[in-house]
């Protein structure tokens, strides 16, 4: 098994919905909680409920989230005190102590629903968790499971009880399967479509960027102009050949680039300065490292007064079109910018996500949001954001939006998300059922004592 650290979801509080509950009971460690219903007993015990919360402190710290300028691996992070929506202001440690005990009912009732409905692991499946177990083994425990125990120790936990998280785990994903299918195929289209229309908004946009994209440039410092059409041409360099002079070689040829395009100079550059056709050609915007976004730089206080009367005179021009005008306009200036389209059904927007925690990158995202949750399908707004002005036209979610191809960066957890609220609600109505030793809790690890968890 590869050694990664623990993936944090978008939202923290995604991590406390069932599917990443991998923890359950074992024959060691004291019971902490148990469900007794229609003969069938189940129990939890506390090791794993702190392995648990080791796992989310480990979430944290990854992520680095804050809290009064403090971090989780700082005692100051569990003594901020907040306001949480249904138990005032509490602690942070007390909040994710809570939110991680109900993680565990929720895994407790995905024992029950095992047993209940009669499921069973594959033998291909128990052996894959041993093998992933064998090569902790070896990696983190150079070989020795009583090494292995030493590791796991600070997290409340021993290779049996690992070995039954995981199994637990498996449990989990295979009483979600049995009630949604492995790809929410057994749900229903209303059930989608509601979830649809309750979690996102659906918008495109015209946006004017506060910034200066860097473009490709040639050895002397020159922009890069481009065929961009579709056809032979596309991505050749874009010399100027009306006004642009050829280097004749001695062997009679004329130079040429490297792909066999006849260079054209800048006259009485000594061939030295390439003559580019910048009135048919395109420039390419460099991207940055991470292959997504683009290079930038800063515009200048007068250069953000034009770009702000920019935007508003565009904005008074095109707030009252059609999708149809205002989807043209869209075309219009990304020909322009020499972008093309890749979200060819608009974007779609989570109302759910807190963007505001991923600090000040995704600040706009959560502006264009509160924005659209006021508008009605068709209206147009412009949003200014630190980014720059998203001139932003509200639409209706296309039919099946979440199965589109083009629509995969939006839609890649909608089955997942989906599943977890059905289960989540399903669980919830066994919690009455569960009863939870107080005493054992009480002796339980705070979040501020127990281990940083990133791996296990």
């Amino acid at each position: 098994m590869k050694k990664t650290l623990l993936r944090g979801m978008a939202l923290l509080l995604a991590l406390l919905t069932c599917t990443v509950a991998l923890s359950a009971c074992s024959g060691k460690g004291k019971t902490l909680m148990t469900l007794q219903k229609d003969g069938i007993s189940v129990s939890f015990s506390v090791n794993h409920y702190e392995l648990m919360l080791s796992r989310m402190k480990g979430t944290l710290v990854f992520n680095q989230v804050t809290a009064g300028g403090y971090t989780a691996n700082q005692s100051k992070f569990w003594e901020y005190t907040d306001y949480v929506e249904g138990k005032g202001n509490i602690t942070l440690d007390e909040h994710y102590r809570t939110s991680i005990l109900d993680n565990c009912r929720t895994t407790l009732v995905s024992l029950y629903l095992f047993e209940q409905k009669g499921l069973s692991l594959s033998d291909a499946a128990l052996e894959k968790i041993d093998d992933d177990l064998e090569e902790l083994i070896r990696t983190d425990g150079n070989g020795s499971k009583t090494k292995l125990n030493s590791v796991l120790a600070p997290f409340g936990v021993n290779y049996d009880m690992l070995r039954e998280a995981y199994i637990i785990s498996a449990k989990v994903e295979a009483v979600q399967e049995a009630l949604y299918g492995a790809k929410a195929e057994m749900i229903g289209y209303n059930i989608k479509n509601n979830y649809l229309n309750e979690n996102y908004v659906h918008f495109r946009q015209i946006f004017l960027e506060e910034y200066h994209y860097v473009y490709e440039t040639d050895k002397n410092g020159d922009v890069i102009y481009y065929y961009t059409e579709e056809g032979n041409n596309k991505g050749h360099v874009y010399y100027d050949k009306h006004n642009g002079e050829r280097k004749l070689l001695e062997n009679g040829d004329y130079q040429t680039d490297d792909r066999d395009d006849e260079i054209y100079y800048v006259k009485g550059s000594d061939y030295k300065k390439i003559a580019y056709d910048s009135t048919n050609g395109q420039p390419s915007i460099v991207r940055s490292k991470d292959g997504v976004s683009y290079e930038t730089t800063p515009m200048t206080d007068d250069e953000k007064k034009v770009l702000k009367e920019n935007a508003t005179k565009l904005y008074e021009q095109v707030k009252d079109l059609s999708a149809q005008d205002f989807e043209a306009q869209i075309a219009k200036r990304n020909e322009d910018l020499g972008i093309s389209e890749v979200y060819t059904d608009g974007y779609y927007l989570r109302t759910d996500t807190d963007y505001l925690s991923g600090g000040n990158t995704y600040e706009y995202l959560q502006q264009i949001v509160d924005a659209l949750q006021t508008m009605e399908a068709g209206e147009v707004m412009m949003v200014k954001s630190n980014m720059g002005y998203h001139i932003i036209m509200k639409y209706n979610h296309a039919e099946k939006a979440y199965e589109k191809e083009e629509n995969e960066v939006w839609f890649s957890d909608f089955n997942t998300k989906l599943i977890e609220e059905l289960y989540l609600e399903l669980c919830k109505s066994y919690y009455n059922d569960i009863q939870v030793d107080e005493a054992v809790l009480a002796k339980a690890p705070t979040m501020k004592e127990v281990a940083v968890n990133y791996y296990y």
